[in-house]
């Protein structure tokens, strides 16, 4: 039998789509998620639990290896959720998908793009 185990990336937002939406329409919609004003998701390790699958949730970056190796190890369906922080890391040499995206009629001419040229995106409300 195949087991699987699911890691959640969880940043409580769809935090690419926010950024393309962002850049190209000043505005994020139904991207961040928040209640009473913070960053808000539902415990997915919880929801994991509530239906017979073993639920991790990871707060400390030091905390995920561990966790990991035991839920590969237990040979059942499991969900870690990873609590992250939802910011921007610029990287030497990392592919921009908002390279390839573009409004109607609006010309791009440039195909590589770095922070040298463009003013980094915080998110912010």
């Amino acid at each position: 039998m195949l087991f699987r185990s699911w890691v959640v990336m969880n940043n409580c937002a769809f935090g690419t789509i926010a950024g393309l939406e962002n850049q190209h329409y000043r505005h994020q919609f139904g991207t961040l998620f928040e209640r009473d004003g913070q960053p808000y998701s539902p415990d997915f390790a919880a929801i994991a639990e509530a239906y017979g699958i073993r639920g991790y949730r990871i707060e400390r970056p030091e905390d995920f290896k561990p966790v990991l190796k035991e839920a590969l190890e237990l040979e059942k369906p499991c969900v870690i959720d990873v609590r992250m922080e939802n910011a921007p890391v610029v990287t030497e040499g990392c592919w921009n998908i908002n390279d390839i995206f573009r409004r109607r009629g609006e010309d791009k001419p440039w195909r590589i793009w770095s922070w040298g040229e463009e003013t980094p995106w915080r998110m912010e409300k």
